[in-house]
This record gives structure tokens, sequence and C-alpha cells, in this order.
């Protein structure tokens, strides 16, 4: 029974994650690898800055109602801004 029940909520999330990659091409004009990519680009190049929770991280493009362009999201959680020192020092990530 409980292989039943897990079957069909494997549907559900495969089904939801699949509803949310078209809506991420139809809202921004792009895939949502592209957005997972930029997304990744953008979380690597701000690792040289501050520290932050990448697992509460959350970028992604829509469209606003009031716009013909996409706008870009981003609500990433900084536990620490590193400082002059600590950016120019060599193998800082």
């Amino acid at each position: 029974m409980f292989n039943l029940l897990s079957k069909k909520s494997d549907s559900r999330d495969v089904a939801v994650e699949r509803l949310g990659k078209v809506l991420t091409k139809d809202r921004s004009g792009c895939s949502a690898d592209v957005v997972k990519s930029l997304g990744n680009d953008i979380l690597d190049v701000l690792s040289n800055y501050m520290e932050f929770d990448k697992t509460k991280a959350d970028i992604h493009i829509t469209k606003e109602e009031n716009s013909e362009n996409p706008v870009l999201y981003a609500k990433i959680p900084i536990i620490t801004m590193y400082n002059e020192t600590m950016i120019n020092s060599p193998g800082q990530s």
C-alpha cells in the first residue's frame, strides 16, 4: 500500500517539476536549465564577497504584469560580508 502512495507522490513531484519548468520558460523566454545555470553562476561570483546560505537562496526569472521584459529576482540570505583583506586573499571562496 505504501508503494502505491509513494508512486502517486513521485508522479506528483515529477508533474510539479515539469510544470515549473514550463512556466519558467513561458514567463522568461529561457529554459529552467538556463535559469539554474545562471543562478549557480551568480552564487559562485557572490561567494567571493560574502558567505551565504546557498540552501535558502532563491533566484528566478519571471515577467511582471506591467513590463514587457523579464525580471531577475534574487533572495540570498547573507551570513557574513567579507572585508577587503578577505576578498583579496588568495584561495578565498
